[in-house]
């Protein structure tokens, strides 16, 4: 069962699939990006300053919100797919150490992918929360953002 079609299921509790692609840039004007979901039955808050203890599985849309940065959007800006990220990093990788380095770069949280948070870490940030809302269920249901900073109140 794909992902979202496993969420479908958990949010209307009847059998089926979940609603189509998203929207297409061409009919919204918005463009996207991909963000692979990981096959699991918790998401819980990813907000490293957030206070809550991050322990708490929440329901993208409804407890749960993403939070797409403006660092996020800059980096992903030429890098819409997996590969084209990975591809991207691996080049910032070789130009700051050199092709035939083993080194490893670790980013920050929320620098090559949005964060998901709780109500208590998108109030903090301040976020628009019925567009982080939308934002989640669409990753979660079509492993793609918007590219765009998440709007703020």
């Amino acid at each position: 069962m794909r992902i979202r079609d496993w969420f479908f299921k958990q949010r209307s509790g009847r059998e089926g699939t979940a609603a189509g692609p998203a929207p297409s840039a061409a009919k919204s004007g918005v463009q996207y990006f991909e963000v692979p979901v990981t096959a699991t039955d918790r998401f819980l808050c990813s907000d490293n300053e957030c206070p809550c203890p991050g322990t708490e599985a929440l329901v993208p849309g409804k407890t749960g919100f993403l939070f797409i940065s403006s660092a996020v959007v800059e980096m992903r800006k030429d890098a819409r797919s997996q590969a084209e990220i990975k591809a991207k990093l691996e080049r910032i990788r070789q130009t700051l150490h050199g092709a035939d380095s083993k080194s490893a770069i670790v980013w920050d949280v929320g620098t090559t992918r949005p964060i998901f948070v709780c109500r208590q870490g998108a109030e903090r940030l301040r976020l628009n929360l019925a567009t982080a809302a939308q934002d989640a269920n669409m990753w979660v249901e079509t492993s793609r953002c918007p590219l765009r900073p998440t709007p703020k109140v």
